[in-house]
């Protein structure tokens, strides 16, 4: 009884804090750079609206993902196979380790945002910072394989493993 008290307590803890996270009101208003608002304002209020926000993000997202293709896809049919992945993987890595060794100040192992802030600053080109899912892990998927509406789970596959469509 102990127990499913205290499992229904941490659930209800985890629950209110994800949604309060959520939040419109909590998510910090970033500058939109002036040469976005140039090509994605279309209304020309000198905002984005949510339509707006969203081309920019589609936008941003495809040249990312040409950016990586045209770095890892060795053999250039358009997607990323398992060998090319993890060539990406072990370059996201290397790259981790060699910004955690110029600006982890702290030596914890992560960038806090002062860190962050200094390594931009000194203009490095740093990852967005993505929340994680509970087990702590990443998605495997790479630039041409996430996602896929139907696939089935599995590392590469667009999900988690045993949680696969159709």
């Amino acid at each position: 009884m102990k127990t499913r008290i205290i499992c229904t307590t941490i659930a209800a803890m985890a629950v209110s804090s994800i949604s309060a996270s959520a939040q419109e009101g909590d998510r910090p208003n970033r500058e939109v750079p002036p040469e976005v608002l140039a090509e994605f304002d279309t209304n020309k209020d000198g905002e984005l609206t949510g339509d707006e926000r969203e081309a920019a993000r589609k936008a941003r997202d495809s040249k990312r993902r040409e950016a990586m293709l045209e770095k890892f896809d060795a053999n250039k049919d358009g997607e990323l196979d398992e060998n090319e992945r993890n060539a990406m993987r072990e370059a996201m890595k290397a790259r981790h380790a060699e910004l955690l060794a110029n600006y982890d100040a702290d030596n914890d192992g992560k960038l806090s945002p002062a860190e962050r802030k200094a390594a931009a600053d000194a203009g490095e080109r740093l990852p967005r910072v993505q929340g994680r899912r509970g087990d702590g892990e990443r998605g495997q998927g790479g630039p041409g394989k996430g996602g896929r509406p139907g696939a089935k789970g599995g590392p590469g596959k667009g999900g988690r493993p045993g949680r696969g469509g159709n």
